[in-house]
C-alpha cells in the first residue's frame, strides 16, 4: 500500500500493480483477523478510485462489486463513495454513459447521506456525466448544490481534483450555455481562473472541456487570451507526467490551433492526432470524439472530403449510440455540410437523414445546442436543392438566433453565408 501510494503521480500503472498485491495478500489473511475486512478494502478502495487514469482497463480491473459488497457488510459508506466516484469518472471517459446512469441516484443519494461538505463535492464525478447524457435541467440543481456547500472553498473535497469548486463553477457554465441561460460566460471565466491557479488534473479538465465544448457548439470563437490559457495548460500538462491529462490537453490545444484565425494550424493537427492515440489506447472515447470532429471539419475544409465524411460518419454513429448529447450537433453539422459539399444526389439524401436523425433527439426544455445548426444545415440544405426562398428564410433565422444567444461562433458563420 505504501509502495502504491508513493507511485500514485509518478507511474500510476505501478501504483496499480501495488494495489492488486495489496488486495491478493489482503485477501489470504485469517477470516479471524480483526483487520482483515479493512485491509481488504483499502486496495480495492484505491483500484476503483483511480480506474479512470487507467481507462477502460482501469474498470474492468477495479473489482467494484467486490468493493461494493465489503463496505455493505462493514458498513463502510466512505470507502464506497471513494471508490464509486473514481469508477463514475472512468465511465464517462469511456462514454459508458447507459450504465452509468443506472448507477447515478443511489449514488446522489448516497453523498447527501453522508453529510460531510468534502464528500457532497463528489457531486462533480457523475454530475458531468448526467450533462453529457442530456439530463441538464435536472443535473443544473445538483450544479448549484455543490457550489453553495464549497462557500469559496476552491479545493474543499479535492480527493481527485485540486479544485472541484473550479469544475463544477465551468460545468455550470456550460449547462446554462446549453439552454441558452445568461451568465455562463462569467462561470466559464471564473472556473478557467481557478483552474489557473490549482493547476494540476484540474487545470487540463477545465481548459480542455471548458473551452472545447463552447468552441465546437459554436457558443465561442477563440482569441490570443484563450490560445494563452490552453498553451499554459499544456505546458502543465507535459511537466505533470500524467498522460490522462496530457492527452486532455494535447487536444484541447490541437483544437484551439486549428480552429483560432491565424494559428499553428500544422502544429495543431499533429497535437490532436498525439493526444488522440494516447486517449484511445487508454479507451477515453470522450477525448477521442472531440479529436475526431475537429479532424474531420479539418479535412473537409482542405479539400478530402471523403475522409471527413468517414470520420464524420462514424462519430456521429457513437455519439448516438452511447447516449451522448453535447458533442451530437457538431458531429452532425460537419457529417451532414461534407455530403452537402460533395454534392450527390445520395449524398442530399444522406444528408436530409442527417439533419432529421439530429432534429428528431429528444431534449430538455431550453435546450438550444442544436437550434442553430439545424437551422444552418437546413438553409444548406435549400440551397443546394436550389430553393433560394427556403434558403433565406433559414438564413434569416439562423443569424436572428445567433444573435440573440450571443453564440459568436455560429454569428460568424451566420453572417458569412451569402
Amino acid at each position: 500500500m505504501r509502495a502504491g501510494a508513493w507511485s500514485t503521480n509518478r507511474d500510476i500503472g505501478a501504483a496499480r500493480a501495488s494495489w492488486q498485491r495489496a488486495r491478493e495478500v489482503a485477501d489470504l489473511l485469517p477470516d479471524d483477523d480483526p483487520d482483515r475486512t479493512a485491509m481488504r478494502i483499502a486496495p480495492r478502495t484505491l483500484l476503483c478510485g483511480h480506474a479512470w487514469r487507467a481507462g477502460a482497463t482501469g474498470i474492468a480491473d477495479t473489482c467494484f462489486d467486490e468493493l461494493r459488497e465489503l463496505c455493505g457488510a462493514a458498513g463502510d459508506q466512505i470507502s464506497l463513495v471513494m471508490g464509486t466516484s473514481g469508477v463514475l469518472v472512468a465511465m464517462t471517459l469511456c462514454h459508458r454513459l447507459h450504465e452509468l446512469q443506472s448507477l447515478a441516484p443511489d449514488y446522489v443519494r448516497l453523498l447527501e447521506s453522508t453529510g460531510d461538505p468534502a464528500l457532497i463535492m463528489l457531486l462533480n464525478t457523475v454530475t458531468f456525466a448526467t450533462f453529457k447524457a442530456g439530463e441538464i435541467v435536472q443535473t443544473l440543481p445538483l450544479f448549484q448544490r455543490a457550489i453553495d456547500v464549497a462557500d469559496g472553498d476552491p479545493t474543499l473535497g479535492d480527493f481527485f481534483f485540486e479544485s472541484p469548486l473550479a469544475w463544477v463553477t465551468t460545468l455550470r457554465g456550460l449547462a446554462r450555455c446549453s439552454l441558452g441561460q445568461s451568465g455562463w460566460r462569467d462561470d466559464l471565466s471564473t472556473g478557467l481562473a481557478m483552474a489557473r491557479e490549482v493547476q494540476g488534473v484540474t487545470q487540463a479538465a477545465v481548459t480542455t472541456y471548458g473551452y472545447t465544448m463552447v468552441l465546437m457548439n459554436g457558443a465561442m470563437v477563440p482569441d490570443a487570451a484563450a490560445l494563452r490559457h490552453s498553451a499554459d495548460a499544456l505546458r502543465t500538462a507535459e511537466r505533470s507526467g500524467d498522460d490522462v491529462s496530457l492527452a486532455w490537453e494535447r487536444v484541447g490545444h490541437g483544437i484551439m490551433l486549428v480552429r483560432l484565425h491565424g494559428g499553428d494550424q500544422a502544429a495543431g493537427i499533429d497535437l490532436l492526432a498525439k493526444g488522440r492515440q494516447q486517449a484511445f489506447r487508454r479507451g477515453d472515447l470522450l477525448t477521442v470524439t472531440m479529436a475526431d470532429i475537429q479532424t474531420a471539419e479539418w479535412n473537409a475544409h482542405t479539400g478530402d472530403i471523403d475522409a471527413a465524411i468517414e470520420i464524420a460518419g462514424a462519430t456521429v454513429e457513437h455519439v448516438f449510440d452511447c447516449g451522448e448529447v453535447i458533442f451530437r450537433g457538431p458531429a452532425s453539422m460537419v457529417l451532414a455540410e461534407s455530403l452537402l459539399r460533395r454534392g450527390t444526389e445520395h449524398d442530399l439524401l444522406e444528408a436530409q437523414k442527417t439533419i432529421d436523425r439530429l432534429a428528431a433527439c429528444p431534449t430538455d426544455p431550453g435546450f438550444v445546442l442544436y437550434e442553430l445548426p439545424l437551422l444552418r444545415l437546413r438553409a444548406l440544405l435549400a440551397r443546394a436543392r436550389n430553393d433560394e426562398q427556403a434558403y433565406e428564410e433559414f438564413v434569416q433565422r439562423y443569424r436572428a438566433m445567433a444573435r440573440t444567444l450571443g453564440f459568436d461562433g455560429h454569428i460568424a458563420w451566420a453572417e458569412a453565408m451569402p
